[in-house]
């Protein structure tokens, strides 16, 4: 099921669900979002879209600094 940004956002205050939104331009590096949000507190992050053999597709997100082997990823089971 996916949802629009508005339809997100509608969702997100439906739930009383505290958030706070930036807008910034695409980025593609964890160092070029800390020029737009650095300074708003809180962590950086990094997101990977993925696709796995059968065409299934994944976002992963850590925060900036954590490392991983994709390898280490549990790949298709619902948690």
């Amino acid at each position: 099921m996916g949802f629009t940004k508005e339809e997100l956002l509608a969702r997100l205050k439906e739930l009383q669900i505290g958030f706070s939104q930036y807008e910034h331009p695409t980025v593609l590096t964890v160092e070029e979002q800390a020029k737009y949000v650095g300074d708003k507190g809180g962590g950086l992050s990094k997101n990977l879209f993925l696709k796995d053999k059968k065409s299934r597709f994944y976002i992963v997100s850590a925060l900036a600094d954590t490392k991983f082997c994709l390898n280490g990823l549990v790949w298709g089971k619902e948690v």
